[in-house]
C-alpha cells in the first residue's frame, strides 16, 4: 500500500522494498526459500532453519544457519541440479545445528527434482527415486543483489 514520505522533515529516509512472493510465476523455483522439512525431520521448531535463494541468473545463495553457502544451479521442467555448493567453515558449536547442517547440504547433493505446491508457496526437492529430500516455503522477500 502506498504511503506518502514527508520530505519537509530534516534527516535521512530509509526506504525498504518488498517484492510479494504471490506475484511471482507459481511455476518458477527462483525465489528466497526456508526450509521446513529435512528428509522425513521437520524443522518447525521455532529455531532458525537452513534458506536458500535461486536467483534467476542460476546462481544459489543461503544459510545452513552456522555457515553461507553459494554456488550454481540449473533446472528445467522439473529436473533441479546443484552444482558444487560452497560454504564457508564457521564452526557450529550446537549439535542438532552441526546435524542439520549436513543433513542439508547433503540434501542438496543428491536433488533430481522439485514440485511446486498449487500456490507456489511450498517447493519439495527430491532425490532421482521421487523420495522428498527437503520442503521449503517461500519467503514473502527477496534480498537486494
Amino acid at each position: 500500500m502506498p504511503a506518502p514520505v514527508n520530505q519537509r522533515r530534516n534527516g535521512n529516509i530509509l526506504l525498504v522494498l518488498r517484492r510479494d512472493g504471490a506475484e511471482r510465476l507459481p511455476h518458477t523455483v527462483t525465489g528466497s526459500w526456508q526450509t521446513d522439512q529435512i528428509g522425513e525431520t521437520s524443522l518447525r521448531d521455532g529455531s532458525q532453519t537452513p534458506t536458500l535463494e535461486l536467483h534467476d541468473d542460476g546462481t544459489v545463495a543461503g544459510s545452513t544457519v552456522c555457515n553461507q553457502i553459494s554456488g550454481r544451479f540449473t533446472s528445467n521442467a522439473q529436473s533441479l541440479k546443484f552444482g558444487p555448493v560452497a560454504t564457508t567453515r564457521r564452526a557450529c558449536m550446537e549439535a542438532t545445528t552441526v546435524q542439520r547442517e549436513q543433513a542439508f547440504l547433503n540434501a542438496l547433493k543428491t536433488v533430481a527434482t522439485w514440485t511446486l505446491s498449487e500456490k507456489g508457496d511450498v517447493l519439495t526437492l527430491q532425490n532421482d527415486a521421487g523420495q522428498p529430500l527437503l520442503v521449503l516455503h517461500r519467503q514473502s522477500h527477496l534480498p537486494i543483489r
